[in-house]
Parts: structure tokens; sequence; C-alpha cells
């Protein structure tokens, strides 16, 4: 079966499991799926759209992704990369104190970011988003990745992922999944060796503990 929410705001077709749309970042927890019959509109182009091709691994994706939707890539899409200070943002007094609750050991490994054929250390305490403390450059193009989405922690040698709660106001929240086992709001899972990262069905990211 094919269902689809299409945006009440916008016109937007986005797949059964998005709870915000795609293109402009409205809240679809209320809007019922439908199946598309032969010939309907086609997902994420309810008008004619300019597909990018990814450089990486050739494959066509919406224009307005960031990175590319093909499971495995993730390579960044379009001509301008990240810029290095777009990567990090510094927590503020109130955010270190409700997120950098730990400090990475001396002997602790280290957690990358692989975001395409980039990588970049985290620290314990980061947060990955639209709103969030790394890789803000990528992250704050794609509506369907909330504003604080997920935490990264270390703690006793150990370095855990967290799916954030709910912001103030917000009903749902697009999935999360790690290794192809979505995680729950609210809950955590040990990081070691690489590990795949979804945020919606429009963001992959690579997680490496070296």
């Amino acid at each position: 079966m094919n269902f689809k929410k299409k945006c009440p705001s916008c016109g937007f077709v986005n797949p059964e499991a998005e709870f915000f749309c795609s293109s402009c970042g409205t809240d679809l927890s209320g809007v019922k799926a439908g199946l598309l019959t032969e010939g309907g509109p086609a997902v994420g182009r309810p008008e004619a759209r300019q597909a990018k091709r990814c450089p990486q691994c050739g494959d066509e994706n919406e224009s307005y992704a960031m990175l590319c939707s093909r499971p495995g890539c993730g390579a960044l899409l379009g001509d301008k990369p990240p810029t290095k200070e777009g990567f990090r943002k510094p927590l503020d007094s109130q955010e270190s104190r409700e997120l950098d609750r730990t400090r990475r050991e001396p002997n602790a490994k280290r957690l990358l970011l692989a975001v395409g054929a980039a990588s970049f250390e985290c620290k314990s305490g980061d947060v990955l988003g639209r709103e969030g403390t790394l890789a803000v450059d990528v992250f704050i193009g794609i509506a369907t990745v909330s504003a604080r989405h997920v935490a990264l922690e270390c703690c006793r040698g150990e370095w855990r992922v967290t799916n954030l709660a709910l912001q103030t106001g917000k009903t749902a929240k697009n999935i999360t999944a790690l290794d192809g086992r979505e995680l729950a709001i609210g809950a955590s899972a040990v990081l070691s060796g690489e590990h795949t990262l979804k945020l919606s069905t429009r963001c992959e990211v690579k997680l490496r503990v070296v």
C-alpha cells in the first residue's frame, strides 16, 4: 500500500511515517494518510521540482534535500559545503547544565559524526538537530529533523544516544532509528563501533566510536 500524507498548508506529499512536512514543517500528526492511486502525485512533488543528483552515488533527491536519502549513502548535496563554524554552536549556561552533565574521561573513546565523506568529533552533551550544537549547517535545512532531535553523552567511558523528549507545543515527532531499529522518545542506546542514525525518512548520518 502506498499511503502518503498531503500537507494542508503547502500541498507537499509526504511519506506516511512523517509527522512534520518535509517542505514547510507543518505538523502532520492530525493528517490522515491516504492511498495514492496510479497517476497520482509523486512523493514530495505536488508540483514540478528540480531534482538534486548525488555526487557520490548518482541517485536523484528532492530539490530541498541537504543529504542524499539513499540508504547507506547520506552524502552532502549542493555546491556549497557546510562551514566549519556552522558545525558547532556553543552551549549557553542553561544548556550546559541540562545536557553536559558528564564529561569525557581522558581514556574514553572518541565519537565521530560522519556526514557524507566528512567526519566531526562529538563532545558529551552535543545535540543533533536544526537548533543543535553540532552539524547545524546540515540539519537546519531539513524540516523533518526536530530542532533538538537527539543528544550524545559519554558517561563512565560509554557513549550513548538519546532520543530527546518532545518540545513544548509539539504533539508528535518524526521517526528516529538506530541501525534500522526505532528509538522511542526518551529512550537511549549504547554506541560501539559504527552505527547508522536516521532522523526522519529524509536524514541519515553515521556515528563511529573509535
